[in-house]
């Protein structure tokens, strides 16, 4: 189990997951007692989406099937901060947001 809280991922970036290949099952659990919230099969082209801010409550695994015979990856996006470049005085710039 683990959880996917990063400190380069931007504060309102959501974790969307695309399941590619043989259907796998994903487990989320809580973080704090390890009890089973949801268990999700995940075929191929489902998309799952968490929040940055759900990675500090849960934690999410997806389970080995050791009798799948067929190949299964997941392919994961986030939101990853841009590194501050420095001002030519040497100084730490503010962040832009480089989409708007």
């Amino acid at each position: 189990m683990h959880s996917d809280l990063e400190d380069c991922t931007e504060e309102t970036s959501d974790i969307v997951t695309v399941s590619l290949g043989a259907t796998r099952t994903l487990i989320i659990t809580d973080s704090t007692s390890g009890q089973v919230i949801k268990e999700l099969d995940l075929k191929h082209g489902a998309v799952s989406v968490m929040t940055k801010t759900s990675q500090s409550v849960y934690k999410h695994e997806i389970i080995r099937d050791r009798e799948c015979q067929h190949t299964g990856v997941s392919v994961t996006f986030r939101l990853i901060k841009l590194p501050i470049p420095p001002k030519q005085d040497g100084r730490v710039g503010k962040r832009r947001n480089v989409l708007t």
